[in-house]
């Protein structure tokens, strides 16, 4: 799979000049829930531009039809069953058509879209195929605690029946925060147990401290800006953080990675997802005498909300920062730092606690 990499690299360098050269650099963006607000479709064309991305996908989906057809006996009567999360405008339905085509097997495709405007895409898109080999269930809306009754009727017969389940549902910063929850429950239900392949099969995240005091100031003119890990670097000379950029990558298939990662040019495929941008409210000075430590938490929490019918439990999901010398002793203090949302812990400040300014939540029941 090194060539279709290298492709992927050289498509995503293309694509990337062409977008700047029209419509300029893009400010890293604050987080999106992957449900609400949905997208329009003009949206989906735009990520759909991301050319090196769906040369990734392709190239998995290949891979993947290839190995469960040669687990088997007679490819000319087999039928790939394939599920597809949140599928946009229909290229990763288109794929997993062509892949079985091309090997001379048979697919079968059902779609799961929490869209409307998408559903009602997909199904002009895929007209002459509906009810045949592409199922297209009307807006559906995942959450963490599904059970096979809670889907459309006819998937009561599909359980852990699906050779591959895939979904553009990628990374975790920046969009897509959800993703563990989301696509856990789905995999569970209908990925075949032995031999199911689900795409994307993994992904990291990432974050780097960085120097960019122009977004800094761009943050501050505006009213709202915005599992742990903690990050230790030494500096020769003295610098200044201005806060640290959230990436990610994603394994679709063996040796087929998407990395968004601008840290790592010779390797980053994909350019149409910003980075996270996570604010310090000072700039934290760096010299060659100290060691300074990043701590950065992902946080998750069950609420109950009161809606127009009855309470509704929801997922709250946020992240915490916080910046401090390698010799600071832990003290706790309720003591407000100047940002509303930063809390001091001894004498440095977390950033975003409890998610009291920056938060998602997502549906459970």
């Amino acid at each position: 799979m090194a060539d279709v990499n290298v492709a992927a690299i050289e498509l995503c360098k293309e694509d990337e000049l062409n977008e700047k050269e029209k419509f300029g650099s893009l400010l890293p963006c604050r987080k999106l829930s992957p449900l609400e607000p949905f997208i329009k479709l003009e949206e989906y064309f735009m990520l759909e531009r991301d050319r090196g991305k769906y040369l990734l996908y392709m190239a998995a989906i290949d891979s993947a039809v290839h190995q469960i057809l040669a687990s088997r006996p007679n490819t000319r009567s087999s039928v790939v069953k394939c599920l597809v999360l949140g599928p946009g405008l229909g290229r990763l339905i288109a794929f997993c058509l062509d892949a079985c085509k091309q090997q001379g097997a048979n697919a079968v495709v059902h779609v799961l879209e929490a869209n409307p405007s998408a559903v009602e895409f997909l199904r002009k898109q895929f007209g002459d195929l509906l009810g045949k080999t592409v199922y297209i269930y009307d807006p559906f809306i995942f959450h963490p605690d599904l059970s096979v009754k809670d889907l459309p009727e006819p998937f009561h017969a599909l359980y852990r029946s699906f050779d591959i389940i895939t979904s553009e549902l990628l990374g975790c910063f920046g969009d897509d925060e959800f993703l563990p929850e989301l696509t856990a429950s789905l995999y569970n239900l209908f990925l075949h147990p032995t031999k199911g392949i689900p795409i994307p099969q993994s992904w990291s995240t990432y974050v780097v401290p960085i120097t960019s005091a122009l977004t800094v100031d761009h943050l501050k003119n505006h009213k709202k800006s915005l599992s742990a890990g903690t990050l230790m670097r030494k500096q020769s000379s003295k610098i200044y953080i201005h806060g640290m950029l959230g990436f990610f990558t994603a394994v679709l298939f063996p040796d087929i990675i998407i990395d968004t990662r601008s840290t790592n040019i010779h390797q980053r495929n994909c350019f149409h997802w910003e980075s996270f941008f996570f604010p310090f409210l000072k700039p934290i000075s760096l010299d060659s005498k100290g060691t300074k430590k990043l701590l950065f938490s992902l946080k998750r929490k069950l609420e109950r909300v009161r809606d127009r019918e009855d309470k509704l439990i929801k997922l709250k999901l946020w992240y915490e920062w916080q910046a401090y010398s390698e010799d600071f002793q832990e003290k706790s203090s309720k003591k407000k730092c100047a940002r509303k949302d930063a809390y001091n812990l001894g004498t440095q400040c977390i950033y975003n606690k409890d998610g009291e300014t920056d938060a998602v939540y997502l549906n459970c029941k």
